[in-house]
């Protein structure tokens, strides 16, 4: 049988090892943890923008810094809609020009509909997942191809 813990011990718990945790885990590619203490759990997420930057090191190439096609990534687990509801027209289209901070879709997350925005100007190339489709954390969901501002002829 398993003692369960008071939130007083939790609390002192978390508050001694969270700073070992993630230091440990900064500058890896380590994304999540879970640490159990007792019969408590607690899952810790590294923003995607925080990790492989350890030892004073740049981070590695991002959507803000990348050349080619940015690819738009899940920011939670839901599922992925085009429209935010029924029937409606969707939000973007393959093919359409998209402006940097545009919905493009919504994660539906416990019945909140989340907006998904275009992270750089161009044009949407395709979805990777389907409207109504289950997605993950850092999951495609879709490519654009950045507008560079250069005309071709």
């Amino acid at each position: 049988m398993e003692a369960r813990i008071s939130r007083a011990e939790w609390n002192r718990a978390l508050d001694e090892n969270l700073t070992v945790i993630l230091d440990a885990i900064r500058g890896t590619d380590i994304e999540e943890v879970e640490v159990e203490f007792g019969d408590e759990l607690i899952r810790v997420r590294v923003a995607p923008e925080m990790s492989r930057t350890g030892d004073g090191a740049e981070p590695g190439p991002s959507a803000e810094s990348a050349a080619g096609p940015v690819e738009v990534l899940s920011d939670r687990v839901g599922t992925f809609c085009r429209a935010k509801e029924d029937g409606e027209e969707a939000l973007a289209n393959e093919g359409d020009a998209v402006a940097a901070g545009d919905a493009i879709g919504y994660i539906d997350s416990l019945q909140v509909h989340h907006a998904l925005a275009a992270p750089k100007s161009g044009q949407l190339v395709r979805f990777a997942v389907t409207d109504g489709e289950d997605v993950e954390y850092g999951e495609l969901i879709a490519v654009i191809e950045e507008d560079t501002g250069v005309d071709a002829g």
